[in-house]
């Protein structure tokens, strides 16, 4: 990535990070193609005929850094079908006020337990 008077390059991996980081990626990249039918290998195979093994595999790499950056920055997690990113499933925040007595807290637990037994929104 390049920033200058305004205008914004995105590129290919840079030398500038770390070089372990780099080959890690590289090796990720490796053994990403190895498998079929995912994202991954549909990038490198779109790639591979255009620009050739080796920048597919380094555009693969960076693929996936940006990825990774995104994932931790925007606290989602991957999914492994092909689908691209989810949302992380919503937590159920519960209320507890600072005095509480023992029949008080068994409500809250049965309630709790209520909502842990409702089937899953996003997966049914």
């Amino acid at each position: 990535m390049h920033l200058s008077a305004d205008k914004l390059r995105i590129g290919s991996i840079t030398k500038r990070g770390s070089d372990h980081a780099r080959w890690i990626l590289t090796q990720v990249a490796h053994a990403s193609t190895r498998s079929h039918n995912n994202v991954f290998r549909r990038f490198y195979d779109r790639k591979k005929p255009i620009i050739g093994t080796g920048k597919a595999i380094i555009a693969l790499a960076r693929k996936i850094a940006t990825l990774i950056w995104h994932l931790i920055t925007n606290d989602e997690f991957f999914n492994h079908e092909g689908e691209g990113v989810n949302n992380p499933p919503k937590l159920v925040k519960v209320r507890i006020p600072p005095v509480v007595t023992f029949e008080e807290i068994l409500a809250i637990f049965k309630e709790a337990a209520i909502v842990l037994k409702e089937p899953d929104p996003g997966n049914g």
